[in-house]
């Protein structure tokens, strides 16, 4: 709907307040004229009319002014108009009177009086229409009312001089009519005024709306603005922050366009040197990703995939890349985000090997623990067998069985390295030393094309283990870098000191270490024989050339002095192993006392459920001047503590019915100080190296010969509390 430039309400206050300046000027000048012409007819009127005309005159442009007056302070349109009515009403009654006053009062035999009274009343008429013109259209019926009896008189007297007068009259209200027209025109200019400053008000108010507009629209686009910087340095710190490689690169050409912080430390490359280059420089596998670009641009979806790359620096790299499109400059570009997963690979690698080896050591535990009972069995009667003849050829022969047991015993040794350590042989000893005497004794075995180098640089080499059992290890690791040097070559031993922290070696309790590497340029190893090397029995060499024991021992025993073994090979560039265990605060170990062999007094109860071993050892303990009682197992032996006491106990942990732990544990309870001697196949389990911390338990491996008995015996009597 348009709106009116102009309130029709407020060009008529505006066109009043005007006219009504106009309309007192025209009450000042009748209110003089009425006294003139009342002077110029004083002799011809009858006074007391005059006078009565002369105060109405006063008064009616009393009520005029007064009226004009209320008009002119603002008030409300209604208001207005009932004084405008009032107004109009009033003036038509003055006008009626006073022209029939003139008709009946006017004298006819005076000329002059009858241009004094056309005088009045022409003045009177002239007030009339600036006062009416100021408010309606209203002086109309009051120059009808005033004029049209008098101009009507003047004709009826048909004489010339009254004939002017009626012109005069005529004349008076064509004058009136022009002061209408020119009321009527200024109301127009006012009107037209007041458009063009309504108009003016409006294109102000416009301008100021558009300044409004424009200000409030500058600060939104501010906001905007500062809205728009903050997300961009938002995604600038997640860009640059995050952990794995951003990368936007062109499709199929794999052109690389923007590239984060991490992507430039993980490539070694500057943002200036990578930007331009394409991935496919790096990749070794491209047919993965000319296949999946194409699926990647034609879907919204992530999608994640493992690729090799090889960086500047010649280093290969496995590399999880989740790859998806986007729009960047304009145009459909490929986000990928590359994460290094090559470390976690291989510690995943090592994590799935050391689970398979930890298997590997319980079933070979169980196949080494019934073994070692065989062969304890074979070699007890075998000494005597021993014992009871005289013939040389026989002793000769039953040496040889006894060897051969005992290197079977070796042998089942090397198999229980997966799941024994015995706590009460660790000994502080200093490995640079260990490491001299193996280097000594191995550079024996070296042929001349075969270089050795030692680089000893670390400075605290003080360790917590068994320096034979450790000697044992660093020999099967030399030996198989000899091996696997075809022709000319060389073997290098470094040791250093390392601080280690969970996240660096997740294997390994945080501390310092001493960190021991064993390097050849040697053949080498691919990943599959480096995921079995560590297996009991699995070799690489010719049939006959090795059991395949040897680095499964080396693993074992490097679990046994809570360290960690690692290995890095490739095909043709050799192998390297390290070596890491943690270091000891002691530096000194004293010498171990042997006791002296004596025969024993007393009695000793045996416990075990394979027959062959308990008439050894009952056997045994008789030649060493003990009274011996046997038991098949737990429950048994417990059965006879109630009815005898028995000064020493051997018993084996392994037996059915009650094992040795839970037969140990009710032994206590009853009898805290009873000597018992614990023999097993395995390693000692946490529940029983509680009850070794004090002298009357003691542990021992299987198989055991006579005087390894007799030994523990003597232990167990108080001669030592140390054990082998």
């Amino acid at each position: 709907m348009k709106m009116p430039l102009i309130d029709r309400h407020q060009v008529d206050h505006h066109l009043r307040l005007f006219l009504i300046k106009h309309a007192k000027r025209g009450i000042y000048g009748t209110s003089a004229s009425v006294p003139i012409a009342a002077l110029l007819v004083w002799k011809h009127v009858a006074h007391s009319w005059l006078l009565a005309w002369v105060a109405a005159h006063v008064a009616v442009n009393a009520f005029r002014l007064i009226q004009l007056n209320g008009i002119h302070r603002e008030m409300g349109e209604a208001q207005v108009r009932s004084l405008v009515r009032k107004f109009l009403v009033f003036t038509a009654v003055s006008g009626l009177l006073w022209g029939l006053s003139a008709w009946f009062f006017m004298p006819s035999n005076d000329p002059l009086a009858q241009g004094a009274l056309t005088i009045l009343i022409g003045a009177l008429c002239a007030g009339t229409v600036l006062v009416y013109s100021a408010v309606e259209k209203g002086y109309v019926p009051f120059v009808l009312l005033a004029g049209a009896p008098l101009l009507t008189r003047f004709l009826a007297e048909g004489q010339s001089f009254y004939l002017v007068f009626a012109l005069s009259l005529v004349f008076a209200w064509i004058i009136m009519a022009t002061g209408h027209t020119f009321s009527v025109s200024i109301r127009k200019s006012i009107e037209q005024n007041l458009e063009k400053i309504a108009l003016l008000e409006r294109v102000q108010i416009s301008n100021q709306a558009i300044e409004e507009l424009n200000r409030e629209l500058e600060s939104r686009v501010q906001a905007r603005t500062e809205h728009l910087e903050k997300l961009q340095a938002d995604y600038q710190v997640l860009f640059q922050s995050s952990h794995d490689a951003i990368i936007v690169l062109e499709p199929f050409s794999e052109r690389v366009l923007a590239v984060n912080r991490r992507a430039t430390e993980i490539y070694g490359l500057t943002e200036q040197e990578f930007i331009g280059r394409s991935l496919r420089d790096f990749s070794l596998d491209t047919t993965t990703g000319d296949q999946l670009t194409p699926q990647i641009l034609d879907s919204d979806q992530v999608f994640t995939f493992e690729t090799h790359q090889k960086l500047p620096n010649g280093k290969q790299i496995l590399l999880e890349i989740s790859a998806s499109a986007i729009v960047y400059q304009g145009k459909k570009c490929i986000l990928s985000i590359n994460r290094d997963i090559t470390e976690s690979r291989a510690m995943e690698r090592m994590h799935r090997q050391s689970e398979k080896l930890r298997a590997l050591g319980q079933l070979t535990s169980g196949i080494a623990h019934d073994f070692n009972n065989q062969l304890n069995g074979i070699l007890g009667m075998a000494e005597l067998l021993q014992s009871e003849i005289d013939n040389p050829i026989q002793i000769e022969q039953i040496n040889k069985m006894i060897q051969s047991a005992e290197n079977a015993a070796q042998l089942i040794q090397s198999l229980l390295s997966f799941s024994r350590f015995d706590k009460k042989r660790l000994h502080a000893f200093d490995v640079h030393v260990v490491i001299q005497e193996s280097l000594h004794l191995f550079a024996r075995t070296l042929p001349p094309s075969i270089q050795l180098q030692t680089t000893l640089a670390a400075k605290d080499s003080w360790i917590l283990g068994d320096a034979v059992e450790l000697e044992n290890a660093f020999l099967n690791l030399l030996l198989n870098a000899r091996d696997a040097i075809e022709s000319n070559g060389r073997i290098h031993v470094h040791t250093c000191n390392k601080t280690l922290s969970p996240e660096k070696e997740p294997f390994l309790d945080a501390g310092n270490y001493l960190s021991i590497s064993f390097e050849d340029n040697g053949v080498g190893m691919d990943e599959a024989t480096q995921s079995r090397i560590f297996e009991p029995f699995f070799t690489t060499k010719s049939l006959g050339m090795g059991s395949g024991l040897g680095l499964s021992a080396v693993y074992g025993t490097v679990q046994h002095h809570r360290g960690h073994i690692a290995l890095q090979s490739k095909p043709g560039e050799g192998s390297c192993f390290e070596l890491t265990f943690p270091l000891s605060t002691e530096t000194t170990s004293g010498p171990l006392e042997k006791p002296q062999l004596a025969k024993g007094q007393g009695t000793i109860l045996i416990v075990d459920d394979e027959p062959l071993i308990r008439e050894c050892l009952q056997k045994f303990a008789q030649s060493f001047g003990y009274e011996a009682e046997t038991a098949e197992h737990g429950r048994m032996a417990l059965d006879m503590l109630h009815k005898n006491s028995y000064d020493l106990i051997a018993m084996d942990v392994s037996m059915p019915e009650l094992d040795g732990i839970k037969t140990l544990k009710a032994i206590k309870q009853n009898r805290p100080e009873q000597k018992v001697l614990m023999i097993s196949g395995n390693a000692p389990s946490p529940e029983l190296e509680p009850f070794l911390n004090d002298g009357s338990v003691l542990y021992q491996k299987k198989p055991m010969n006579k005087a390894t008995f007799n030994l523990r015996l003597q232990e167990l009597q108080g001669f030592s509390t140390v054990s082998e």
